[in-house]
């Protein structure tokens, strides 16, 4: 999506729009970027700073149940 995004703002530079034009584009892609790093997943920050503590957990979860 993000690919799409950059792809989509080029168009409307390439159009003469300029940064206007491209703006809901740019600004689209900062938010996708950000919410794939940020939200849960693994390769969130989160899995990738913690990742230890995480399997920590699901192991004591897994021996508690």
């Amino acid at each position: 999506l993000v690919i799409d995004l950059i792809v989509a703002s080029s168009v409307h530079f390439a159009n003469g729009q300029g940064l206007a034009g491209a703006s809901h584009a740019i600004e689209d892609a900062i938010m996708f970027a950000g919410l794939f790093f940020i939200g849960p997943g693994p390769y969130s920050l989160d899995a990738i700073l913690f990742k230890k503590k995480s399997i920590i957990l699901i192991e004591q979860i897994k021996l508690a149940a």
